[in-house]
């Protein structure tokens, strides 16, 4: 079949097993790799694939990952855009000359700097894919 690769009167098995031994020569999946076939249904959620890790036996996520995915893909890119809009107040504010709200967005800013060690501990606590997708930190103003 040209779309699925399959040969005809081949089992699934068979195709299984003739593209994990082309995967294993072309170098995509290392010799000593340790794989298993699961069904779709026995798939984590799809959230923080990246985290996935299997023990030999279940495939499952690896918390401590999906955190840092969090953090890297979600929480640190919307940090920066506010930092970036806190920069233009700041600029603005100094162009009027406006020491005391320089000085006040300078702390916001510093806020928005330390937000991903600050919410850490929160996401720390999190100890499933799904509670982690929706969990959103307080901003600073």
């Amino acid at each position: 079949d040209p779309v699925t690769g399959v040969k005809v009167g081949e089992t699934e098995a068979d195709y299984l097993a003739r593209v994990i031994a082309r995967n294993i020569e072309t170098g995509q999946i290392p010799p000593a790799t340790t794989y298993k076939i699961i069904e779709d249904t026995d798939l984590p959620t799809r959230e923080y694939r990246n985290a996935w890790r299997f023990n030999g036996t279940v495939l499952k996520h690896d918390m401590a990952v999906a955190r840092q995915i969090k953090l890297d893909t979600e929480i640190r890119p919307e940090r920066n855009k506010r930092l970036v809009a806190k920069d233009v107040e700041i600029s603005k504010a100094m162009a009027e000359r406006n020491t005391a709200l320089v000085d006040s967005l300078e702390v916001k800013r510093q806020a928005l700097r330390d937000m991903p060690v600050t919410v850490k501990p929160s996401i720390d606590a999190i100890a499933d894919p799904a509670a982690l997708k929706v969990w959103q930190p307080v901003w600073p103003a």
